[in-house]
């Protein structure tokens, strides 16, 4: 799989299997002075998804931002609101507590960034005109029968790796960790974080728990995963 990332850098992910991608999202957060907001981005149909599977949400109005339509959702129950900004390709989404902003803030909050929306991804960044910078971003693939990858950026990656040397992979080195709040006894692998270290990125894997896929098979595909960031 090879991905666009937010920043505009690429990701490619690989395994040796013949297992298909399920899906591919990206995240990024922007930060300057006492402004922080994330971003998920998605394929198109991720607003309605989000709002059907994940918070109820109905659609309260429309907006055009840069020829772009924003579309905004509030939770039915009121406690958030949804807003995503439709690409020819992706959705730029991101979540308020409470009702929505102003229009008005609404369309600063999209018009202060340069968005370039391909098949391989959708590239977000603060235009130079403004103080704010990219605080992080990562890149998050979903393989049917297997798991996900979650590849954070270079950067962030170096400070999630152990001091102690990993297993050995075909490509790298892996770690493995108790996720919290799981009992010392359980062993199924999706009760662990799998941290896996490439000689261009580092991936948080996270293993499902499948009746008819042994973990010694789950456990193998591990060894042929390979991950590399370039053009940064």
């Amino acid at each position: 799989m090879d991905t666009r990332a937010p920043s505009g850098a690429w990701v490619r992910v690989q395994w040796t299997d013949g297992s298909s991608l399920a899906d591919r999202i990206a995240g990024v957060r922007f930060v300057g002075g006492n402004y922080g907001r994330g971003f998920q981005i998605g394929t198109r149909g991720n607003h309605e998804f989000a709002t059907t599977y994940f918070v109820a949400a109905s659609v309260k109005k429309r907006l055009v931002v840069g020829n772009r339509e924003v579309v905004i959702s509030e939770a039915d129950d009121g406690s958030s609101t949804i807003v995503s900004l439709l690409g020819k390709h992706h959705e730029l989404m991101t979540v308020f507590s409470g009702p929505a902003p102003t229009d008005v803030n609404l369309t600063g909050l999209f018009s202060v960034l340069d968005i370039d929306d391909q098949p391989e991804g959708m590239r977000v960044v603060p235009k130079k005109s403004t103080l704010l910078s990219v605080a992080s971003e990562h890149v998050l693939a979903t393989i049917e029968n297997r798991g996900s990858v979650n590849v954070p950026s270079r950067d962030r990656g170096r400070d999630l790796l152990p001091k102690a040397r990993g297993a050995k992979t075909a490509s790298g080195e892996v770690w493995r960790s108790r996720l919290p709040g799981v009992e010392a006894t359980a062993t199924g692998v999706e009760n662990f974080a799998f941290t896996m270290g490439f000689s261009k990125a580092v991936a948080e894997v996270h293993l499902d728990a499948l009746e008819d896929v042994p973990d010694s098979e789950l456990l193998g595909w591990l060894d042929g995963i390979n991950v590399e960031w370039s053009g940064r």
